[in-house]
């Protein structure tokens, strides 16, 4: 009896893992206060035939073989949109339903800082690796991957551009 629920929970994982979806990665540049900040998201989406639960975010930045960030938590808190304070990692909703039911999708927000190296280069494009995004059923915990090159950093050139007058100008200051 033990083979037979093992085999069927299992299945039932491995049916979870390849129908949650990954979609509309994007990386926005933001100037906000005095050190720019880029907000990575996408839209995780739920096609599997039983509701799961978000548990886990963890994950990497990179820029060739230049780390830019690491994010992870282990109990994402849903975005509050009245606040003045939005956590590093936030979810639009922790519990997604079944199939094609409304509430089966949710937007996940990871706010980094970057050094200022990150700023100072010419590169518009990262790739994001190591992600893992892990949700609980009542079959037990699954992994679901997200990995994906070449995500252009929208709205960047003004941003950078606006950062490197700001540092430039400061600097000028500081020398005089």
């Amino acid at each position: 009896m033990g083979i037979f629920v093992n085999w069927w929970r299992n299945r039932w994982l491995r049916h979870i893992e390849q129908t949650i979806t990954h979609e509309n990665i994007r990386i926005n540049a933001e100037d906000k206060g005095l050190v720019p900040q880029i907000t990575l998201s996408w839209r995780i989406v739920n096609r599997s035939m039983t509701k799961v639960t978000i548990s886990k975010i963890s994950g990497d930045l990179y820029i060739g073989a230049w780390r830019v960030g690491t994010f992870g938590t282990d109990s994402p808190l849903q975005k509050q949109y009245s606040s003045s304070w939005s956590p590093v990692v936030s979810i639009t909703q922790k519990v997604l339903k079944k199939g094609n039911q409304p509430g089966s999708q949710a937007t996940i927000e990871i706010v980094l800082f970057p050094s200022l190296e990150f700023w100072l280069a010419q590169n518009y494009t990262c790739a994001l690796y190591n992600a893992m995004v892990e949700v609980k059923s009542f079959w037990g915990i699954a992994l679901s991957t997200v990995s994906k090159e070449n995500i252009k950093v929208e709205n960047a050139e003004p941003v950078f551009a606006r950062y490197r007058e700001h540092l430039k100008t400061r600097l000028t200051s500081v020398l005089q």
